[in-house]
């Protein structure tokens, strides 16, 4: 695929947006609001979520999801949202008093709270995985798996304010070797570079699909591993998770042998056919591709950054970074310069009182340079 094929994809390099936020939300690609755009003139004829052509592709397309992550299909779900999927698994294991759950301390609220609410209600204890100078060491995690009864260790694969991100096979073999389940929350590594839960040794694995994946908001995807699929309670029952569910007339309430037992009702086809396009564009590009190209660009950007006196929070290797730049400078608030470079047409955000960028593939260095002229301007004015 060509540079201009790039632009094509996304409309608003030609309105002069810089689009360096999507660990925020990202734009549509092209094809994905075509996409969108045609079941939505579908639905106007009232053929939408039956429509003969429409319908049926949404099981390919859980193919491709489960291609993305080296998964089997019938190990995943659709859902609405990370914390959708999270909550599942959350709501789904076999909890006993006294279990644990660790998670990292800054971790993203859907990967706290999720866990934190299940103390009450089944007495079971979450321990903050700590953090030091920005990044978890996997030691840490080895001596909490050493002194406490841990049944799972819940990990963000990339923190969404500093862009630290873990070894996750590391860290599945440390869990796996304590005898803990390991879920990921993936939501600012899926698309934007290659991950296979079979190396990590995930058993559960969410994401949502509106930040590196370039799709729509409110459609997500859960990954369940088959062997632990049997002991998870569904978090809903419905009509659509059980075996046979296109027999209206039966009332048995078998579940479904796969994960598709946790999509209790009516699919957000439009949003999966959203998230089909965008996932066929990544698939197209090549992940190795994407994550090359988004490197290439957070190195422009760190290097552009650190002229202009800014400190780097980000970890510089490649082990332990993703598409994440974090930075901060003496005298400069976050807070105020984000907001004003969003009105230069820069798309980037303020957390944990940094300034972070997080650039996709298909920005080309023109892009990045003319988004650093206008850094400058916002901190000259």
């Amino acid at each position: 695929m060509t540079t201009a094929s790039f632009v094509h994809e996304f409309p608003q390099l030609e309105r002069g947006i810089v689009h360096l936020n999507h660990a925020g939300v990202a734009p549509l690609p092209r094809r994905t609001a075509d996409a969108i755009r045609r079941y939505a003139e579908i639905g106007s004829e009232g053929l939408a979520s039956f429509d003969p052509e429409w319908y049926p592709a949404i099981e390919p397309i859980r193919k491709q999801a489960a291609a993305f992550v080296g998964a089997t299909a019938d190990e995943i779900a659709f859902t609405k949202s990370t914390t959708h999927g999270l909550t599942i698994v959350a709501l789904g294991v076999p909890w006993q008093a006294g279990d644990c759950i660790v998670v990292e301390q800054s971790t993203f609220p859907a990967n706290w709270y999720t866990w934190k609410v299940l103390e009450k209600e089944y007495g079971v204890r979450v321990i903050e995985w700590p953090e030091r100078d920005y990044r978890y060491d996997p030691a840490d995690l080895a001596g909490i798996l050493k002194t406490h009864r841990v049944r799972m260790v819940s990990a963000s694969a990339a923190d969404y304010a500093t862009g630290f991100r873990h070894d996750l096979v590391k860290v599945g073999e440390i869990t796996k070797a304590a005898g803990a389940l390991f879920c990921v929350d993936a939501i600012q590594v899926l698309g934007a570079m290659p991950l296979d839960v079979e190396a990590c040794r995930a058993d559960f694995l969410s994401a949502d699909a509106h930040k590196w994946m370039i799709g729509p908001e409110g459609t997500g995807v859960l990954y369940v591993r088959r062997s632990v699929l049997e002991m998870m309670k569904p978090l809903m029952v419905g009509w659509l998770g059980r075996k046979g569910f296109s027999d209206y007339e039966s009332r048995a309430l078998v579940p479904d042998d796969t994960a598709r037992r946790f999509e209790e009702g009516s699919h957000s086809v439009v949003g999966i056919f959203g998230v089909g396009a965008s996932i066929g564009l990544l698939m197209e590009v090549g992940l190795d591709t994407v994550w090359q190209r988004i490197r290439r660009n957070r190195q422009v950007l760190l290097e552009g950054m650190e002229a202009r006196g800014f400190e780097v929070l980000s970890p510089r290797d490649e082990a332990s970074s993703c598409g994440i730049l974090t930075v901060r400078k003496a005298g400069v608030d976050p807070k105020l310069v984000a907001p004003r470079l969003v009105k230069e047409r820069v798309m980037c955000g303020a957390r944990r009182g940094f300034l972070r960028f997080s650039p996709h593939f298909y920005l080309e260095r023109e892009h990045l340079k003319e988004a650093l002229r206008r850094v400058d301007g916002v901190l000259a004015s």
